[in-house]
């Protein structure tokens, strides 16, 4: 199931100068829903769907005092469950969610 137009992903984060942005969705007229924390004083951006709209892919940016110390690559699932790093990036890198043939 690729998203309708139903739900929205995007990286925002509260009105407070402290909060460190991160990943949300808003379903349609349903109000907002922050899928992602900051874990360690790290930020989330650049959500991206995955092809049955069932998780979204994101980076996750670590930061010790204002130097980037590095990036993670996390998939979630659409209702917050199930981040798990699956690669630690070298830099902060453009990528989209993609498939591949099986065997």
């Amino acid at each position: 199931m690729v998203p309708e137009g139903n739900l929205l992903a995007f990286q925002g984060r509260t009105p407070s100068f402290v909060s460190l942005p991160q990943v949300w969705t808003h379903p349609g007229g349903a109000g907002l829903k922050e899928l992602t924390t900051p874990a360690n004083g790290s930020l989330s951006e650049s959500p991206v769907w995955s092809p049955d709209g069932k998780r979204l892919l994101f980076q996750r940016l670590f930061f010790h005092g204002f130097t980037l110390t590095h990036i993670d690559l996390d998939p979630v699932n659409v209702d917050g469950t199930g981040s798990a790093t699956v690669a630690e990036l070298p830099n902060v890198m453009f990528y989209s969610w993609g498939t591949a043939p099986v065997g």
